[in-house]
């Protein structure tokens, strides 16, 4: 799922209250909260975050990508990346407990398989490019569920380990009926006249 282009007071993407919903494979991308959560807010819950990329949203007080008040959230395998506000850009927790782990997260994150790296975005904000550092370096135990697909429906895991965020990075293949195989004409070769061989 996409999540892109939304505004709110709080939680501009995507608000939380008194629940615990689990987020996952989703691009919570370009969306503006006014003071709290440009991407996620959440309040008074335990919310689980898997797979998601949290790009470009924007805030004007704190937690531009997530914030998370009398909170309990889990992050894992996800990119927190360009989201900005005054206050703690990427997460902004509330001193309650809070689980990072296989994320790349802009500025950094204390947590078991976090990074700190440019994910080499395509234009969009949350394709991943094929040189990007969040390629195979998800949760090496991620066993997806039977048919679960990345955010465009492909394979969720295409290399023996899953990638950080929404997309899983795949070549791009062209369908056999999209390619030309018609024979191509070649153009006559004309050649010199023999010189003919002098044998000893």
């Amino acid at each position: 799922m996409i999540i892109s282009g939304n505004s709110a007071y709080n939680g501009g993407g995507i608000y939380c209250d008194s629940s615990s919903p689990t987020i996952t494979q989703c691009a919570i991308s370009r969306n503006y909260g006014a003071v709290y959560g440009g991407g996620i807010y959440c309040n008074r819950g335990s919310l689980t975050i898997t797979q998601c990329t949290i790009s470009g949203n924007s805030v004007n007080y704190c937690g531009g990508g997530i914030c998370c008040s009398i909170s309990n959230p889990n992050v894992r395998g996800c990119i927190l990346w360009g989201n900005t506000a005054p206050n703690r850009p990427q997460i902004s927790p509330s001193g309650w407990l809070l689980s990072v782990s296989f994320s790349d997260v802009q500025g950094g994150w204390s947590g078991t398989g976090n990074i700190d790296a440019d994910p080499l975005f395509a234009a969009d904000g949350y394709h991943l490019q094929r040189r990007s550092p969040c390629r195979d370096a998800g949760d090496p135990a991620y066993v997806p569920s039977p048919g679960e697909t990345d955010i465009d429906g492909e394979i969720r895991v295409y290399g023996g380990r899953v990638d950080m965020g929404a997309d899983e990075w795949q070549p791009m293949l062209i369908p056999p009926e999209e390619l030309d195989l018609a024979p191509m004409e070649a153009e006559p070769i004309e050649l010199p006249p023999s010189q003919g061989v002098s044998l000893p």
